[in-house]
C-alpha cells in the first residue's frame, strides 16, 4: 500500500477547501498554528504542506505576513491560444520512443502543416516520492501558448488538476478512460478485440481457453477480458474462475509457479491462452518453451496491440492489431474540430476497430474442427 504523509494530507484538505469556494483568492490562510492544532502535529509538517501547496501555485506565502490563496491567473480561451502558435501538448508516461506513442504522433502530426499546429511532448511521469502522475499546470499552457492536450492516461491520476486542464483547453483522452472523469476519448474497440481472439481459438476447436492479464486494473484489460467472456457465453461455455489469471508487474520467479498452477485448470488443463498484450503473451511463451511445452500444439496463445509486427513475426504470435497512427489522425481531427467550433456538442467517445493477425502461436484454422 502506498503511504500518504501527514503534509499531503494536510495541503489535500486546504486544496479541497479552495475549489469548493470555502478559501477565496487572497485571502489568507489558517495560522501555523491553527494549523498544528487542528491536524495535531508539528510545525515542520505544517510548513511542508505549506511549501507543497506553494510549488503547484495554490497559494503564497508573504514574510511576516502569512500564507494567502494565490490570485486567479485568467488563462485566455482556446481560440486565442490557437490563433497564435497552436501547440498540440502530448501528455504520457511512455517513452517518447515507444512504438505506439511514435505512431500516435505520426498521424496526429501528419496534417499539421495544414492547421498550423506544432507538437510538443510532456513526460508525466511521477516525480520522487510522489504517487500521483504530474499534469501541467495552466501557467505551463499559457507560457507555451497550448491550444490543446491530448492526454494517454495512468492511474493513479489527479482528477482535480484534469478538471482545471479540462476547463483550460480542449483536452482528449487516447487509448482508456479515468473512472469518474469525463472528456473526449479515441480509444480501441477492445471488447470486439477480445471476442476476435477467442472466436479464432474456439474454431479452431479449443474450450479450454484461459485469460492472463497484466495492468488489471487497465480499461483496456478489462474490456479485453468481457470481449473474451462475451465469446465464451456465446459459446456456450460457462466462466470458470480457475481460468482467470491477473496480475500487476509480478517478476518472473513467482509468476512461473502461478502460471503452472494456472495452466493446470485444477485438473482440467488449458488448451489456450487469450493475453491482455503482447507483452504478457511474450513472457507466457518464454515459460512454456522453458518448460518444453509445444506451442500451439498443446497450448495456443493470443497476444494483443501488435505494436512490433516484426518481433511478433520473429515469435510467430497471433495477435490483435491497433492502428495507433489512425488514432494520432482521429486525433487530430478532433481536437481542430474542437477549437473550430465545429463539433458536436457532449464528449465524444470514439472506438476504432482492431483486426486479427493470425501467426504460428495459433495454428491456422484452415482444417480446424
Amino acid at each position: 500500500m502506498l503511504r500518504t504523509y501527514r503534509y499531503e494530507t494536510i495541503a489535500q484538505d486546504l486544496r479541497q477547501q479552495i475549489l469548493a469556494g470555502l478559501l477565496v483568492p487572497q485571502q489568507r490562510l489558517p495560522s501555523e498554528r491553527t494549523l498544528m492544532q487542528r491536524f495535531a502535529v508539528q510545525r515542520d509538517t505544517v510548513r511542508r504542506a505549506l511549501g507543497l501547496l506553494e510549488a503547484e501555485g495554490w497559494v503564497i506565502t508573504e514574510q511576516k505576513r502569512g500564507s494567502f490563496v494565490a490570485p486567479v491567473r485568467p488563462v485566455p480561451p482556446p481560440a486565442a491560444i490557437a490563433a497564435t502558435t497552436g501547440t498540440f501538448l502530448v501528455v504520457t508516461a511512455r517513452n517518447a520512443g515507444s512504438t505506439a506513442l511514435e505512431s500516435i504522433l505520426r498521424g496526429l502530426s501528419g496534417r499539421s502543416d495544414a492547421a498550423g499546429a506544432s507538437i510538443q511532448y510532456y513526460d508525466s511521469n511521477p516525480l520522487p516520492g510522489r504517487m500521483l502522475h504530474e499534469l501541467p499546470s495552466l501557467e505551463f499552457l499559457q507560457e507555451n501558448q497550448i491550444a490543446g492536450v491530448l492526454l494517454w492516461p495512468q492511474s493513479p491520476s489527479d482528477i482535480e488538476s484534469l478538471c482545471r486542464l479540462r476547463g483550460a483547453v480542449p483536452l482528449l483522452l487516447v487509448d482508456q478512460r479515468l473512472m469518474g472523469f469525463e472528456a473526449d476519448f479515441i480509444g480501441f474497440d477492445d471488447i470486439s478485440g477480445g471476442r476476435l481472439v477467442t472466436e479464432h481459438l474456439l474454431r479452431l476447436g479449443h474450450r479450454r481457453i484461459g485469460f492472463l492479464g497484466d495492468e488489471v486494473f487497465a480499461e483496456t484489460v478489462q474490456l479485453r477480458w468481457r470481449g473474451y467472456s462475451l465469446a465464451l457465453e456465446a459459446a456456450g461455455i460457462p466462466l470458470d474462475s480457475a481460468d482467470l489469471l491477473l496480475f500487476n508487474g509480478m517478476q518472473d520467479p513467482p509468476l512461473n509457479d502461478y502460471l503452472r498452477l494456472f495452466l493446470a485448470g485444477r485438473g482440467r488443463p488449458l488448451t489456450a491462452v487469450v493475453c491482455s498484450n503482447d507483452s504478457t503473451a511474450l513472457r507466457l511463451l518464454r515459460t512454456l518453451r522453458a518448460e518444453g511445452r509445444r506451442v500451439p500444439d498443446e497450448v495456443a496463445v493470443t497476444g494483443y496491440g501488435d505494436l512490433l509486427p516484426s518481433t511478433m513475426d520473429a515469435h510467430g504470435l497471433t495477435t490483435v492489431s491497433q492502428p495507433f497512427e489512425a488514432l494520432g489522425k482521429a486525433a487530430r481531427d478532433l481536437l481542430v474540430s474542437r477549437l473550430g467550433g465545429s463539433s458536436p456538442p457532449g464528449y465524444q467517445q470514439i472506438a476504432l476497430p482492431v483486426s486479427l493477425i493470425v501467426r504460428a502461436s495459433t495454428g491456422s484454422e484452415t482444417g480446424s474442427a
